[in-house]
């Protein structure tokens, strides 16, 4: 009798144990998680470049009013105004005018700034977006998933994945009228290479991955070329910039076959998974 119920007891506890033991390995309820995974706040952020029509090139400036922008967590539509002064003292501005952005989003808007060489103003008259391309982002030694690359993190902990990225292309001008041979001169200069470029970490949830697509933008400005010596108008030109603007966006999604462990934004904490790639670099 006391046999029986010594391996009765026994017996109860190695099925508590098998209990135990199987629950380990099924996955986390969303209560289970002790961290919330938030989208990044926006950010908008200037590069401006600063032509010298004199010197046919662009020239180091210092910069004032290109300071990036951070929402909390969205930025609402605005405008900022940036001015240049090279160090031989000649100035000039461009204003910006940015659209909102939400969270989970950065912008980078790359305005080129004419200075003044005391001859000439340019003055901008209108600037618009004419044209966009969207990019898919890439990730070194990613996963490859409907025609993108993402960042898996196969993990019950959060992880670090850091989107750059680093383009270079030249302005070009069209609707050229000059009436004025000095000013004639200048349009070359206002050929120039510009570049947008950046880097965002994000923070990565529990069995989920993460990819970046990319929106660059083409805008034309407008100036008036002015005399500082009477005023005139002596001639028109219309600048292509062709990464006036590049957005990045975040897309994020549950490793395929590992729904059942994913619950959006939650995660066990920070592990040492920290992984990262090239959102977009050429």
């Amino acid at each position: 009798m006391k046999k029986t119920n010594y391996l009765k007891g026994l017996g109860a506890k190695l099925a508590l144990a098998v209990v135990a033991f199987g629950a380990a390995f099924t996955s986390c309820t969303e209560e289970d998680f002790n961290i919330n995974v938030q989208p990044n706040n926006a950010k908008v952020i200037f590069n401006p470049t600063a032509i010298d029509p004199v010197s046919v090139a662009t020239v180091n400036a210092t910069f004032t009013g290109a300071e990036a922008i951070e929402g909390n967590p969205s930025i609402a539509a605005g405008s900022r105004t940036i001015t240049a002064t090279a160090n031989g003292g000649a100035t000039g501005s461009a204003t910006v005018n940015y659209e909102a952005v939400q969270a989970g989003s950065t912008v980078t808007y790359s305005p080129v700034i004419i200075l003044s060489d005391g001859l000439f103003t340019f003055t901008e008259t209108a600037s618009k977006i004419v044209s966009s391309v969207t990019k898919n982002g890439n990730v070194d030694n990613g996963h490859s998933h409907n025609g993108s690359s993402w960042f898996l993190n196969a993990s019950d902990y959060s992880g670090k994945f850091t989107a750059e990225w680093n383009e270079s292309a030249k302005t070009s001008v069209k609707n050229v009228v000059i009436n004025n041979a000095k000013a004639e001169s200048y349009i070359d200069a206002l050929i120039q290479t510009v570049n947008a470029k950046g880097s965002e970490t994000y923070e990565v949830a529990a069995w989920e991955m993460i990819s970046t697509i990319f929106t660059i933008s083409t805008s034309e400005t407008t100036y008036n070329i002015v005399s500082t010596v009477d005023g005139t108008v002596v001639g028109q030109v219309t600048v292509v910039n062709p990464l006036a603007k590049v957005e990045i966006k975040e897309v994020r999604s549950a490793i395929p076959g590992h729904e059942s462990h994913y619950h959006y934004g939650h995660s066990h904490g920070a592990g040492d998974n920290a992984g990262g790639g090239m959102g977009w670099a050429e």
